[in-house]
């Protein structure tokens, strides 16, 4: 049988595939589809694809031609649903919802030690004497602490959850980051910029403490919408609007001081750098220059010695040490509304400090491949740089890595 004797039952079948079932047409007027635009495109590509048999010898490969029209399909279906999705909006401290039910986390009936200062309104939420500073605080006055502490987070909003690892939203203007680490780099890295530099969109940090093999860390509250939420329906235009916007900000953060007058790098009072997967491993003492920190890259691979020596031998010694957030992506980013694409927050400093000038860059493109959208094509490189060789290296090492 010839091919074009075929074509009505092709189109039949064509036809049942595009079409729409009754379940799904219910579900795109939930979710506010265009149903006229979605009918208006599978006519379209019925009569693509007629005219593609009907102009093609019987015996030919049509396959080329009809991947295309397949891939053509994909792409316009997606911008229609894209389109409909609705505006993401600002979280604000008032608009975040009720307490996430599965959420709980008990706080250890021990001593409190303060590992950063406390700010003036932090004492008074947590019922802190304003005499306490660098101390440990015992008996009735951490069993306040404590209970000042747990009120806040059942009334609190968590804003984020992971494994152990929450951010709880727990007054109108303060977080607090919970986890296992007793590392003070953000805390650190926030008062180093407020310090040097005004008009950086970044939290104030308010504190840290420990209590048990449990830290809380304190900043400002910054509302917004994350960039990740939005990042897929922005027009070329308006990414590069907050690529511009990026270049400006990461310009001022890398002309500031070092972080540590011996010039240390990384960040904390006592100098640590982090590297390896998810940041996980951390430099048994302070990192003073190039050298070292290339030493520190490669001692967690699992190369030959011939190898190893080799890549060693790859890696300069030369670069500029720059203050660095050190983790750039985009749910890191906050902007004003989905139509507002002003900046109001770059969040989330733990990685940051003191880094090689090429570190941000190595990480904000590793960080574009966790997701499937086009990031990478829009990192502020005019601030940063472009350092694709450095990761590439980078890379290799990752892959020999003990972890």
């Amino acid at each position: 049988m010839h091919l074009n004797h075929s074509i009505p039952l092709l189109l039949a079948l064509l036809s049942i595939f595009l079409k729409q079932a009754p379940e799904q047409k219910h579900q795109a007027r939930e979710q506010g589809m265009h149903e006229n635009e979605l009918i208006s495109l599978n006519r379209s590509i019925i009569e693509e694809v007629t005219e593609i048999v009907n102009s093609n010898d019987p015996a030919s490969d049509l396959w080329p031609q009809l991947r295309k029209v397949n891939l053509d399909y994909k792409k316009k279906r997606s911008n229609i649903l894209e389109t409909q999705k609705p505006k993401a909006e600002p979280v604000t401290s008032a608009q975040l919802g009720q307490q996430d039910d599965d959420w709980k986390h008990r706080i250890p009936d021990e001593d409190v030690h303060i590992l950063w200062p406390l700010s003036p309104q932090l004492q008074i939420l947590l019922q802190i004497p304003a005499s306490a500073h660098k101390v440990t605080v015992r008996g009735e006055q951490a069993s306040l602490l404590r209970l000042a502490l747990n009120h806040l987070l059942i009334q609190g909003n968590v804003l984020y959850q992971y494994a152990r690892r929450s951010v709880v939203c727990i007054s109108l203007d303060t977080v607090v980051k919970i986890n296992k680490s007793q590392d003070t780099t953000e805390m650190h890295l926030l008062d180093h910029i407020h310090k040097h530099l005004e008009g950086l969109p970044v939290p104030v940090s308010f504190g840290m403490i420990t209590i048990g093999g449990w830290s809380y860390a304190f900043t400002s509250f910054i509302p917004g919408v994350p960039v990740d939420r939005i990042w897929g329906s922005l027009s070329f235009n308006r990414k590069c609007h907050v690529r511009e916007q990026l270049n400006h900000h990461f310009a001022k953060l890398r002309r500031l001081p070092l972080l540590s007058k011996e010039g240390y790098l990384g960040g904390g009072l006592t100098p640590i750098c982090k590297g390896g997967h998810r940041f996980t491993r951390q430099s048994p003492v302070p990192i003073a220059d190039n050298t070292q920190f290339n030493n520190f890259l490669l001692n967690a691979s699992l190369m030959e010695p011939a190898r190893l020596e080799y890549l060693c031998c790859c890696l300069s010694s030369n670069y500029q040490i720059v203050v660095t957030h050190g983790d750039l992506c985009p749910p890191n980013i906050l902007v004003e509304s989905e139509d507002v694409l002003t900046i109001t927050g770059i969040i989330d400093w733990e990685n940051g400090g003191a880094y090689t000038e090429y570190w941000e860059y190595i990480n904000a493109f590793r960080n574009s491949f966790t997701s499937k959208d086009d990031w990478c094509l829009y990192l502020p490189e005019s601030a940063i740089g472009k350092f694709f060789d450095e990761y590439a290296r980078y890379r290799v090492i990752g892959g020999f890595a003990k972890e």
